[in-house]
């Protein structure tokens, strides 16, 4: 340990790049590679020297926001975005400063457990001002400070000037700013691009984009995918509206399908698609992976396809009989070329066609002392389940004459726990920020409301219940009073709104042209109760006050919110929650908020419906 000593007692630095390349490509990609390609001189040329494998190089142009994604193999991934100055929310989040060929780049850096996982490694964000392509355009702002005359030297000034970074639209700048940052994210991407290939001697991979991220796609796509000859591209559609699914067009599909070079992998990735698509042409491309509907893919479709990689998303018209014909064909023939086919089908139907391949071929059991390096990679390989050995009862091996080896899995994937909890935080997450953007969105400018229906109102919380109640873990009644608390809240924000600004009019000129319970909410703005009672209570105090003073069309939608607020918390004996696991009746039910305290109301009650007969104990009405 003394040879680590200083002379005063202090550790000596350890000097990470002086150790051995062996070593040192080992210890590189646990760390953020890309951040110490840009500390110094040093760093990038010990970088050169190690000639490191680069997994992928890909540009992206999703949804608005440009970058790029940066691996190296079996190392970490770094993601990096390029932001326009007013589109900067917190400045002062950008505390980390890079320049690259004179180009200076304010970033802000998280690691993956900063992104909550919604990034594989590092994710970063630096920013450009596109101000400087606007006329008069200064990049400072000059600020004069007279001097005090009686602290002023001999020979000084008698001002002085600061000059302090502007741009033309006002934002906030970050204290890390300097004025020579880049004018568009075009230059932002022509600055790395030459910067991974000086240190990395790689160009770019590939591309990941929708349509309307770039002003002319297919010019786009022509110069850099055709002209250039890219090993990946990845399409996603386009959202109309924030919360909608992502959606491309028939014509754009069948374009890039017939444009994509043969030998680069194409990736189509979208929740809908707009128009009738038919695939009258076979597949030419080596590599392709739809993650769609495939309403339109037949047995024709794949037998006459020429790729060797073929991934295919659920919906297909692939029956028992055509996966059987497929092996059979790939049995009967010598194409050494071919790697896999992986296709989704429901689970239901896993069993039947188990049944249906390892009954139609001579087939042996699988190899579970294989070394799967000896093995082409296959979607197959980042399956946890195939290295725990679950994966094995479901698969079996085949042999063709020529000695090639082929493995059938029909494997129903199955979620752990912690992935479950995963699913529905990410869901959580998902439906939250909607939710929250929505509440928003109504709160700011309530004007979107007037002309809505209560369907379209509402159309947002409806969603949310739905994906609340595909992830299975929650009470029935959790999910509907959910759906109560969201549909009230953005009622009372929006149409609610104006007739609320009406009747306070009306109190502040003639008070007593209001019920006494409408005066008393408007003066207290009292805290709403979720028991029957106070929402039954609550309801027909406003009824007429709402008919005498706010807009006639809002009476119809206001009775409407009335009996769907009763129906979603069971009041009137209509709904009967069908998992309610609590002693007693529903009657004498505890409300529930979830991610709150449990609170309970000694007011509330059940609401006599004389149409339905009513069982106390049971959840079921009859």
């Amino acid at each position: 340990m003394q040879s680590m000593q200083r002379g005063n007692g202090r550790p000596r630095p350890f000097r990470l790049l002086d150790l051995p390349p062996k070593i040192l490509l080992r210890i590189i990609p646990l760390i953020d590679i890309f951040e110490l390609a840009l500390a110094t001189r040093k760093t990038r040329r010990v970088l050169k020297s190690l000639k490191i494998p680069v997994d992928h190089f890909i540009i992206q142009h999703l949804e608005g926001k440009h970058g790029f994604s940066f691996g190296i193999e079996g190392g970490t991934v770094v993601s990096w975005y390029f932001v326009d100055v007013p589109q900067v929310k917190d400045p002062k989040d950008f505390m980390s400063f890079f320049s690259i060929e004179g180009i200076d780049f304010p970033t802000r850096t998280k690691n993956q457990k900063e992104c909550f996982d919604h990034c594989n490694g590092y994710d970063n964000v630096s920013i450009y001002n596109s101000s400087k392509h606007k006329s008069g355009y200064r990049p400072f702002r000059e600020t004069f400070n007279v001097a005090d005359i009686t602290k002023r030297s001999k020979g000084q000034q008698y001002h002085n000037v600061r000059y302090t970074p502007i741009t033309m639209s006002g934002a906030a700048l970050p204290k890390c700013w300097t004025p020579n940052v880049p004018d568009d994210y075009q230059t932002c991407l022509d600055c790395f691009i030459r910067f991974v290939e000086a240190v990395f001697k790689c160009g770019v991979t590939g591309y990941h984009m929708d349509i309307k991220s770039v002003p002319n796609f297919g010019k786009f796509f022509t110069k850099n995918v055709i002209k250039n000859s890219c090993r990946t591209f990845e399409l996603s559609g386009v959202r109309p509206q924030e919360d909608s699914p992502l959606t491309m067009e028939a014509y754009d599909i069948d374009w890039v399908l017939t444009n994509t070079p043969i030998n680069t992998k194409l990736t189509i990735n979208c929740d809908r698609i707009a128009g009738n698509f038919k695939l009258e042409v076979p597949l030419m491309q080596k590599a392709i992976t739809f993650n769609c509907v495939m309403k339109f893919f037949a047995y024709e479709n794949l037998a006459q396809s020429q790729c060797n990689q073929l991934e295919i998303g659920s919906g297909s018209q692939l029956r028992e009989i055509d996966y059987r014909e497929f092996i059979a064909t790939w049995l009967d023939g010598n194409n050494r070329e071919f790697r896999y086919l992986d296709s989704r089908i429901g689970a239901k139907h896993a069993e039947h066609l188990k049944k249906t391949l390892f009954d139609a071929f001579k087939t042996e059991k699988c190899d579970m002392k294989r070394r799967m390096d000896n093995y082409e990679p296959t979607p197959l390989h980042i399956l946890s389940d195939w290295y725990d050995g679950t994966v094995y009862p479901n698969a079996r091996d085949i042999h063709r004459r020529d000695g090639m080896t082929a493995t059938i899995v029909i494997n129903v994937l199955k979620k752990t726990p912690d992935q479950i909890s995963e699913y529905v935080k990410k869901t959580f997450a998902d439906v939250g920020m909607k939710s929250v953007w929505r509440h928003n969105s109504i709160a700011w400018w309530p004007d979107q409301t007037k002309n809505m229906s209560y369907v379209e109102l509402k159309k947002h919380c409806d969603d949310s219940f739905v994906c609340l109640e595909n992830t299975g873990c929650y009470k029935d009644f959790v999910n509907y009073q959910e759906l109560d608390k969201c549909v009230d809240d953005v009622f009372w924000l929006g149409p609610m709104h104006f007739c609320e600004k009406k009747l306070r009019e009306v109190l502040d000129s003639t008070p007593d042209q209001l019920a006494p319970c409408v005066k008393e909410y408007l003066k207290n703005k009292n805290p709403d109760k979720f028991d029957c009672l106070s929402i039954h209570e609550k309801g027909q105090c406003f009824l007429a006050d709402v008919e005498k003073h706010c807009e006639p069309k809002l009476l119809p939608m206001y009775k409407e919110h009335q009996n769907l607020r009763l129906f979603n918390r069971a009041c009137d004996g209509r709904l009967r929650y069908k998992d309610w696991d609590f002693n007693g009746a529903q009657n004498d039910a505890l409300q529930f908020n979830v991610f709150s305290v449990k609170a309970s109301d000694a007011k509330r009650g059940i609401l006599k419906n004389p149409d339905v007969e009513e069982t106390t104990d049971g959840n079921n009405t009859t």
